[in-house]
């Protein structure tokens, strides 16, 4: 006797818009991010795009999808905000050597909105200088995104 496949209920099949924003909200994007990219809609606002990402997480069989995509996970394949924050520098430092000031300067906006959004975490306003920043900030974020974070700082020789 041959065993037959379980049957699988129609409800319980993910779309290719939940598949895809699965995957990418394993990686560790937000959920208004995650749902821009799955449904190719990058322009789309984020609170339009938060609010139909939570649309999508309400349901059960993206919330058993997603946990099982996170459990399986290497961490490293996450986004993390170390990573996000290395990844500006890094373009910043080459929009720098490409003497493209423009870019440069649109990257350390963002670089510096980062490291705001990281006030959530560390009160930044008791902060007197880089070194006790960056002290703050270990364990948070990872040493690369550190060391960079030392490099900017020095290069400009002041923190305010």
């Amino acid at each position: 006797m041959t065993d037959k496949p379980a049957k699988v209920h129609v409800s319980e099949v993910l779309t290719p818009l939940e598949r895809k924003y699965c995957a990418i909200r394993a990686r560790g994007f937000n959920k208004a991010e995650s749902y821009r990219q799955a449904a190719n809609k990058p322009r789309l606002k984020a609170e339009d795009a938060s609010s139909r990402a939570c649309e999508i997480e309400r349901r059960p069989r993206v919330i058993t999808k997603l946990r099982a995509l996170l459990d399986s996970a290497n961490k490293a394949d996450i986004v993390t905000h170390g990573r996000y924050v290395q990844s500006l520098i890094d373009d910043a430092q080459e929009a720098r050597d490409a003497a493209n000031y423009t870019a440069l300067a649109a990257f350390q906006r963002l670089i510096g909105q980062s490291v705001g959004a990281l006030s959530d975490i560390v009160d930044v306003r008791q902060v007197s200088d880089s070194n006790v920043l960056i002290q703050k900030l270990e364990g948070i974020l990872d040493d690369k995104a550190l060391q960079a974070l030392r490099d900017q700082f020095n290069a400009k020789d002041t923190f305010h």
